[in-house]
């Protein structure tokens, strides 16, 4: 999509001047920007973002790399996620303090 925008000369000169100096287009370094803007304040802009890559389900995986996977999956001894770990090393009286926020 194309948007039209004014900003002051020396806004755009500073513009043009960076995307020089990133390598990149002016509109390249402008979509960067606005993106990165998005990301830090617009809440759900990153589901957003996700939920349209993912809708169709995403691109099939190659049968051969999905066999693989399968197999190492099968293969791995799964670690229990850390937090549990140190949660059953603390004494079931601390455990209560954390579950009632103390």
């Amino acid at each position: 999509m194309r948007v039209t925008i004014t900003i002051p000369d020396y806004t755009f000169d500073a513009l043009t001047k960076l995307a020089g100096e990133q390598e990149l287009s002016r509109s390249r370094l402008c979509r960067n920007i606005v993106e990165s803007h998005l990301m830090t304040n617009c809440k759900g802009y990153i589901t957003e973002v996700l939920n349209h890559v993912y809708a169709d389900g995403g691109p099939p995986l190659d049968p051969v790399l999905e066999a693989c996977q399968r197999e190492t999956m099968l293969r791995v001894e799964w670690e229990e996620p850390a937090i549990k770990r140190r949660a059953r090393r603390l004494p079931r009286s601390a455990r209560t303090e954390r579950q009632r926020g103390s």
